[in-house]
């Protein structure tokens, strides 16, 4: 259904978002000092986050962009839909707590790729071991 048979002025309707421009996840007034992630809600993955530090993030404030399907409250935890008939929730873990579980993942691959430099210069091994970590690679 289109707009009513009246109303000839574009400015009626919404300013039509590109795909470039669109962003589902987003939310106004984050605090800088969380990151925020929206989590499916299956297999009590937000509990187990909750485990982790993650808290719930409450309030009536819409998240992603206005859709037909909009997001709706569960209580006062901030939701939305995310496909197949799955909600996503909103949570959120202190800034700080976030780069301590990023950098103590970033050490795990740096050992992971020390080892796997290790053992391609052990004898019998022969070839370069290249690792590029660009992301356009």
């Amino acid at each position: 259904m289109g707009r009513p048979m009246g109303s000839k002025n574009k400015t009626d309707r919404p300013k039509r978002l590109t795909f470039k421009e669109r962003n589902t996840l987003t939310m106004d007034n984050q605090d800088k000092n969380y990151h925020y992630r929206v989590v499916n809600d299956k297999d009590g993955r937000p509990e187990k986050l909750e485990s982790y530090g993650y808290e719930y993030v409450h309030g009536d404030e819409q998240l992603g962009d206005p859709t037909v399907d909009g997001a709706s409250p569960l209580g006062s935890v901030v939701t939305k839909p995310v496909g197949g008939g799955m909600n996503g929730v909103l949570m959120r873990i202190k800034r700080e707590d976030f780069e301590q579980d990023q950098a103590d993942k970033q050490r795990e691959i740096d050992e992971n790729e020390q080892s796997l430099h290790k053992k391609s210069e052990e004898d019998g091994h022969y070839g370069k071991l290249k690792i590029n970590r660009s992301k356009s690679a």
